[in-house]
């Protein structure tokens, strides 16, 4: 009986779990703020107290960067389960590069929209807040995924990885 407490039945592994949990979470935050900033729209447009301003053009330029980025990834990830390092540095080598160059054309954003007079704070509009704390909190989470999951596997060492460690550990991505 005692042996049977120390099996480890899964139906699925907890380190992916908590992968797929953080997602949600991630996914319900962003939903909420995406919802307080529609409702904020609706009750400040009836009160004409809604500054409407147009989004800096460098988003659309971050979105595409952050999308071929997202496509570096996987390509990072197929080749670290085929034991193909050389793949796997170059695709992750680029998604970091892409993260970076992604939080660069944020920060230009932040400067496009402060030369416009849109403000964050108090000072500001709540348009232009919303904006600005979406765009800081995607940033970090940008920062965050790209310690967390890149970093290790674009060391010099990157050979000492096995793919058998990349599928047992679910290291990397959810598939």
């Amino acid at each position: 009986m005692a042996g049977d407490l120390n099996e480890k039945r899964y139906v699925i592994h907890p380190a992916k779990f908590t992968l797929w949990l953080f997602m949600v979470s991630i996914i319900l935050f962003f939903g909420g703020l995406t919802s307080a900033y529609i409702v904020s729209k609706g009750i400040e447009s009836d009160r004409g107290a809604w500054h409407y301003f147009s989004m800096p053009k460098i988003l659309w330029l971050t979105s595409l960067v952050l999308l071929v980025s997202s496509v570096m990834l996987q390509v990072g990830v197929a080749g670290a389960r085929k034991g193909d390092f050389r793949r796997t540095r170059i695709g992750f080598g680029l998604t970091g590069l892409l993260g970076a160059i992604f939080l660069v054309g944020q920060v230009i954003a932040w400067r496009v929209m402060t030369g416009e007079g849109v403000l964050f704070g108090i000072g500001g509009s709540n348009a232009g807040n919303y904006l600005y704390v979406l765009t800081a909190v995607h940033g970090l989470h940008i920062v965050a995924g790209l310690a967390k999951r890149i970093t290790p596997y674009t060391t010099s060492k990157v050979e000492n990885v096995k793919a058998s460690d990349i599928k047992k550990n679910h290291i990397i991505s959810l598939p």
